[in-house]
């Protein structure tokens, strides 16, 4: 073992203006500290600012939270939620009975039922399914009214493994009555959830969630946006994949007594099962859209309709329904049948291999297999994209990259937090880069929900030649019919086809569009030329969020935060190094505004990352080892427009970092366990600073 510092007991007030390299600048250091030696070795750098006089930090408000003795108690069991989300949406008091596994609708392959007799009128309108609800049942329990307090009475509350590999985004607490805002993420539809169409969700307000324990969740154990006076209290969770808590744009929460306590280790599936699900699930709905376009009266609003899905769907299916003038199936219909039931017999044979142990078939295990890391003699499969413990945001969705300059409005901000007695642990990830398709519209080539074109399993980039998977020869066939089949086209027009966006043409050496030319060659691989420069983004993930890498605590676009007694342990990111595809770059490629980080961004791993923020208080942070496999690992990081920050008590250990090296994209490797960078100022530290190596 080494220190990097001795234990420090010191009352300073800093100014930053500027980042200084203490192991090069060691007598300031010693000036400003009077603490004799401080210098520690290369790999564990302490990077510290120049001296100022900070502002006072304004501190955090308490939520308000009202009396529940006057409150109705309802008891929920495991029968409560046999058929999907349980929607809390009157006052009261919300308290579990038992353990609750949540498999909801196994008869309809865990998708809500929205057409026939059995439609499910919380979750469906129209034959179509509401709001979040076209992702799936995206919560276990959604809270969405005022003043609905949920105990959880000691009781675990988690996802079955079977729906955790079918349902790929969830969250087993929901704070409002869908996972997105209007107009943000895959499962916005103004089409089909009233809600959105007028611009407004119902968000929970003076709620609480207390005393028990969230186990195993395919995304996040406690999701919301909007929320206000909320507490979570007594609440341990683990075995989540993305975040334990992830909160955008609240207001007024305290987090106490707070134990998360690490993510699942064992995740057999990577995106592209969850992309192959949702390609399957949207390719039923287009045809539930033809049948409805035929029996719905559509036709008013949408002159022809019901002719061009007459031409569309199969003469037996018109018939069934009574309908005896249809002359399909068209061209479409039967290529795209054919595709999904291929892709479908893939899926099968995971599921089988995954849930019944059945040997591996149709090449599931290479289609959809998770990838293995070492962990000191352990095999693990992480998640593969960007993970956190915990993470407070502002406004939408946390997908894009690090924020740049604080909010103006308030409103958009993540205001009055409280985290008291918190401690978050095993924080591990194997985030993925995923090559992906621009087009001359400067957009990303997205699927029907947003995921994206994953180019280095498909592309040999020294033969110029494409060899699409199942997966993508699906997703090719429906782009190029979507433009050349007038009910798929009507279809696009009525958002059935989400986020689908491959068709565009390329800014690169292609003279044709990717669905065009594979249509020419839909079977075997085909020749298709692409300028690395111009069509290829680097540094994302599946679904296009920006690399971020793994974080234990998160904090962006927010303001009046108060943290006591913080504990972070292991922090790992076995991230493999960025590619080479886009060549040596230091800001991503045709981001809209350049990072503030160099290079690629995936390896990053922290402790504690502070961005775009004001009036913090933190007292009694203790973090134990930060460790990167290719990158940086900090313990502390305040970044990007951040203002007034009092630290109180800071102890850190155990920084790693691997082989980093100066092939750009990828940074040179530093391990600060303090690190204040760009337009960061009125930083004070009071009392005992320790780093110990």
């Amino acid at each position: 073992m080494k220190w990097g510092f001795k234990v420090i007991v010191f009352l300073v007030s800093i100014n930053v203006t500027s980042a200084i390299d203490v192991n090069a600048s060691c007598n300031q250091i010693k000036q400003l500290w009077d603490t004799g030696s401080c210098c520690g070795s290369a790999d564990m750098m302490l990077t510290y600012p120049n001296t100022g006089h900070p502002g006072a930090v304004t501190i955090a408000s308490e939520p308000v939270q009202p009396l529940k003795s006057d409150l109705n108690i309802t008891i929920l069991s495991q029968a409560d939620f046999v058929y999907g989300t349980v929607r809390l949406t009157t006052a009261g008091v919300y308290k579990l009975s038992e353990n609750i596994v949540f498999d909801p609708n196994i008869a309809s392959d865990n998708w809500p039922v929205c057409t026939g007799s059995g439609a499910q009128v919380k979750y469906c309108s129209n034959n179509r399914p509401i709001g979040g609800y076209n992702l799936g049942f995206f919560a276990a329990i959604a809270m969405e009214a005022d003043n609905v307090h949920l105990d959880l009475n000691g009781k675990t509350l988690s996802m079955s493994p079977s729906f955790a590999l079918q349902q790929r985004f969830f969250a087993l607490i929901e704070l409002a009555d869908a996972p997105f805002i209007p107009d943000a993420g895959p499962g916005a539809d103004a089409n089909s959830n009233p809600d959105v169409s007028n611009g407004s969700i119902a968000f929970c307000t003076r709620c609480s969630i207390t005393n028990g324990h969230l186990g195993l969740s395919s995304h996040h154990g406690i999701h919301g946006n909007h929320a206000s006076d909320i507490l979570i209290k007594d609440v341990t969770m683990k075995d989540y994949e993305i975040a334990g808590i992830s909160l955008n744009s609240v207001s007024r929460v305290k987090m106490e007594n707070i134990d998360v306590q690490g993510h699942n280790i064992d995740i057999p599936s990577r995106a592209t099962y969850s992309a192959s699900r949702y390609l399957n699930k949207f390719w039923t709905e287009i045809k539930t859209f033809a049948i409805g376009a035929i029996h719905g009266g559509m036709d008013s609003i949408a002159p022809g309709l019901s002719d061009k899905a007459k031409a569309f769907l199969p003469a037996a299916t018109c018939s069934s329904m009574g309908v005896m003038d249809c002359t399909g199936p068209s061209v479409a219909y039967a290529e795209m049948e054919s595709r999904n039931i291929a892709l479908r017999v893939q899926m099968d044979a995971f599921y089988a291999t995954v849930i019944t142990g059945s040997a591996d078939a149709e090449g599931a295990q290479t289609a959809f297999g998770n990838f293995v890391v070492n962990d000191a003699g352990v095999s693990k499969r992480l998640v593969d994209g960007n993970a956190y413990g915990i993470t407070l945001h502002g406004k939408g969705p946390l997908v894009g990259r690090f924020a740049q300059t604080i909010n103006v409005d308030e409103t958009d901000m993540s205001t009055d937090i409280i985290l008291k007695n918190v401690k978050i642990s095993g924080v591990l990830a194997n985030v993925n880069e995923v090559l992906q398709l621009r087009g001359t519209d400067g957009k990303a080539m997205l699927d029907v929900a947003g995921s994206t074109i994953r180019l280095s399993e498909i592309y040999d980039f020294a033969t110029g030649i494409m060899t699409p998977d199942r997966l993508h020869k699906m997703r090719f066939a429906l782009a190029y019919h979507a433009t050349n089949d007038p009910l798929l086209a009507a279809a696009a027009a009525f958002r059935a086809l989400g986020t689908l966006r491959i068709g565009a043409a390329f800014s690169g050496t292609s003279t044709d569009t990717l669905p065009n030319a594979w249509a020419a060659s839909p079977d075997t691989p085909f020749q298709f030329p692409i300028n690395n420069s111009q069509d290829v983004m680097c540094n994302f993930d599946s679904m296009h969020h920006k690399q971020k890498g793994v974080v234990a605590l998160f904090l962006q676009q927010s303001k009046r935060v108060s943290i006591i007694n913080l504990e972070i342990n292991n922090v790992a990111n076995f991230g493999k190094k960025g590619s080479s595809a886009c060549g040596a770059y230091s800001a991503t490629p045709h981001d809209a505004t350049a990072d503030d980080h160099l290079g690629y961004t995936g390896t990053q791993a922290y402790g504690i990352l502070i961005n775009t923020a004001r009036d913090y208080d933190l007292k009694s942070t203790t973090i134990n080892h930060v460790s990167s496999a290719h990158g940086d690992s900090r313990a502390l990081f305040i970044n990007n427009d951040v203002e007034r920050v009092g630290i109180q008590d800071f102890f850190a250990s155990g920084l790693v970092v691997g082989d980093g090296g100066e092939d750009s994209p990828n940074n040179v490797k530093r391990s600060n366990y303090i690190e204040l960078g760009d337009r960061v100022k009125d930083i004070k530290l009071v009392g005992h600073l320790q780093t110990l190596q």
